[in-house]
């Protein structure tokens, strides 16, 4: 259970609803910046309203920190977090 807003609720799920550990196969951990705006997309047409427009931009920025964090936390543990496409994610969303 947690409480916040629902533009970050919905942006914290748009960036991370394809992240798994579990498969044995190799897979793309971190959705690409377009899935994440459908994912966002699609969760307006289920609501039935979009969201304003600063909602929506609350919604891409809680996306955005959500990939920064984990290149934050790769960076601690590997070493390197070129590989999480945090800057291009933010150019495309928040650009």
């Amino acid at each position: 259970m947690t409480t916040d807003l629902e533009p970050v609720l919905v942006g914290t799920a748009a960036g991370s609803f394809t992240y798994t550990e579990e498969l044995e196969h190799p897979i793309d951990v971190w959705p690409a910046a377009e899935e994440s705006l459908s994912f966002i997309a699609e969760y307006e047409a289920g609501r039935g309203e979009r969201f304003t427009r600063a909602e929506r931009h609350t919604a891409l920025a809680a996306c955005v920190y959500l990939r920064a964090y984990a290149a934050r936390c790769h960076h601690s543990y590997a070493g390197d977090a070129r590989g999480s496409g945090l800057a291009e994610f933010a150019d495309a969303l928040l650009g």
